[in-house]
């Protein structure tokens, strides 16, 4: 039975190469990932008594450089070890993600870097995995210190640096053109030379991709953070880890650092305000956002959206009630038919 379904090649977006166990019986689900990554290492079950095992992976092929995303069951516990004499000569960047108890989110994730012609194992239950395949050929110069940091579970600013930066490489892939292929690829190679072995040629060829993931994860962080009034650019760099100066220039373009926490202070507002199924008070939902002075959200709010706060609920409600009568309005099939037969 074949599992693998290879995309046209004619599109002009990046098509991935797809792998599923969800089209066979429970038994064989388990059975079926293993052989698929045979060639690279060995996975066995912690709990051999687990029934099913569904498995969605897509991969990437960048050139010289590969990304796959996997989707696993978080319930069922195993091993894997890599196979020394495996054909692929390649370094691996993986990013985990699973549940943890402990976490207030429920869930965590690391970040670790490994050598396929290296002996590693690893025990786990990860739901989700992002993995960067590297060639070598890309990395000669590299190659003595990214060997080093083989078995690595990367910490502090590298940590930050690359988890955002494959977490938006894997967001964006599906949208990417062919066109954009090389430039992405040599992207990539330059924020992982930067990181895992960096020298002033290699942090300043990745200068712009590093600042796309520092964006993202302060844009995150902001998000978390909304409801705290008090949080502002000083709180923001320390949780980013980089410096005041750091902080601005990544923002230069958006206005500035206290500019894009209010712009997403204002977002999450609308939102809210939109929502139909919603009725807390105004000053309330402001206060949600981490605006203490509510004259102070209404002007900020009407001069980002050209409207005040009220005026956009009341065009939400507006808009939920047309289309409530616009699909009362639409008759059924048989009442369609009835209408034109009488």
């Amino acid at each position: 039975m074949q599992h693998i379904d290879q995309s046209s090649v004619n599109d002009a977006s990046l098509s991935p190469d797809r792998f599923s166990t969800r089209p066979l019986p429970d038994f064989q689900q388990f059975e079926a990932w293993r052989s698929f990554m045979s060639h690279i290492s060995d996975i066995s079950l912690v709990d051999n008594h687990v029934q099913g095992f569904e498995v969605d992976y897509l991969s990437w092929d960048l050139g010289g450089i590969s990304l796959s995303q996997t989707s696993l069951p978080s319930t069922a516990q195993r091993r894997w070890r890599h196979l020394p004499k495996s054909h692929m000569d390649h370094w691996c960047l993986v990013l985990s993600k699973g549940p943890d108890h402990c976490s207030p989110s429920g869930s965590s994730q690391k970040i670790s870097f490994r050598s396929l012609t290296k002996p590693f194992e690893g025990e786990g239950a990860d739901e989700e995995v992002v993995t960067l395949y590297l060639s070598r050929d890309l990395f000669r110069a590299e190659a003595r210190s990214l060997d080093l940091a083989h078995g690595a579970v990367l910490k502090s600013w590298q940590s930050a640096i690359l988890t955002d930066y494959l977490t938006v490489l894997a967001r964006e892939l599906p949208s990417v053109s062919r066109d954009h292929l090389a430039g992405l690829s040599a992207a990539t190679c330059a924020v992982v030379k930067a990181c895992l072995a960096a020298t002033s040629d290699a942090t300043a060829e990745a200068e712009k991709p590093i600042v796309v993931a520092l964006r993202e994860r302060a844009r995150r962080i902001v998000r978390q953070n909304l409801a705290s009034a008090d949080f502002g650019p000083e709180t923001l760099g320390q949780m980013v880890f980089v410096s005041r100066s750091k902080l601005y220039r990544i923002f230069e373009s958006s206005g500035g650092v206290a500019r894009s926490i209010q712009q997403e202070r204002l977002a999450e507002a609308h939102r809210r305000l939109t929502q139909s199924q919603l009725k807390k008070p105004i000053s309330a939902l402001a206060s949600e956002v981490g605006f203490t002075d509510h004259s102070a959200f209404s002007r900020a709010f009407k001069l980002e959206y050209g409207y005040s706060p009220s005026e956009a609920r009341e065009l939400a409600l507006a808009k939920s009630l047309l289309e409530t009568q616009i699909a009362s309005d639409i008759p059924t099939d048989g009442a369609a038919l009835s209408k034109g037969a009488s």
